[in-house]
């Protein structure tokens, strides 16, 4: 499922599929989880949170390099 500002679209396609699509201005923090990067407030080893209040998870081992990307693109 891929949630814009007020929709929902569901979809077939593999995140990395419409990670390719979408540029470089989103991230992959989970297998499962892809977010615009302008959307995120905070990041901790546990968690990304959005300026929604929504948190998606983190791997800790995803999350040094996720966090580097992150202060890269600011």
């Amino acid at each position: 499922v891929i949630h814009a500002d007020f929709e929902a679209f569901t979809s077939n396609m593999r995140i990395k599929n419409v990670l390719s699509l979408l540029g470089s201005g989103f991230i992959r923090c989970h297998s499962g989880y892809a977010v615009n990067k302008e959307r995120i407030k905070s990041i901790s080893p546990y968690k990304l949170t959005l300026y929604t209040g929504e948190e998606i998870p983190v791997p800790v081992k995803k999350y040094t390099a996720i966090k580097k990307t992150l202060s890269e693109s600011i």
